[in-house]
């Protein structure tokens, strides 16, 4: 199936994908369109132009390409599948880095034809951010968090930890 996106509505270009029989859809025109394959399992999109934000979130086993730029919170809590954007991924408060090694790990990353290609490449990118900026985050599997030992049902949560919807609804007071 094709689907030209010019001037389409982001719900109309989602329900006409989720109603497709089509395991494989290509998307032309794409232009700023959001929530693309949101929660998507089963299918293969092919993406022409600049999806929107949240492309892919929760995407749940769909492969998405996008031939063209991302937007922000692509992949968002995604479970499984992948995303790959040829161009550049505009991500919010980034910057344009202008050094050859950083730009060699990214074509790297780029023509990766497997994951286990990318992920080689992802690894070289973590070591060059950290021997150039070695204020960045690389794990969020040790969290050390404080609460008051005066609450009681208190939740951490692996990628919020304390700022959950658990907590906004359950922590009560000893």
């Amino acid at each position: 199936m094709v689907i030209d996106a010019r001037n389409m509505h982001f719900k109309d270009l989602n329900e006409s994908i989720r109603r497709s029989p089509d395991a494989s859809i290509e998307i032309q025109n794409c232009c700023g369109q959001r929530y693309i394959g949101c929660g998507l399992s089963g299918k293969e999109l092919q993406i022409y132009g600049t999806p929107g934000n949240a492309l892919g979130a929760y995407l749940s086993g769909a492969n998405l390409f996008v031939h063209g730029n991302g937007q922000d919170a692509a992949g968002d809590t995604m479970d499984g599948g992948s995303i790959y954007v040829d161009g550049n991924h505009a991500v919010q408060g980034g910057c344009q880095v202008f050094d050859e090694e950083f730009a060699a790990i990214l074509s790297e990353m780029k023509a990766a034809k497997t994951i286990e290609e990318y992920y080689v490449g992802a690894a070289k990118l973590q070591d060059y951010y950290a021997a150039h900026m070695p204020l960045i985050a690389l794990y969020w599997d040790n969290m050390m968090l404080a609460y008051s030992s005066k609450l009681d049902n208190v939740t951490v949560d692996a990628v919020f930890g304390l700022n959950n919807v658990n907590n906004w609804f359950s922590i009560t007071k000893k």
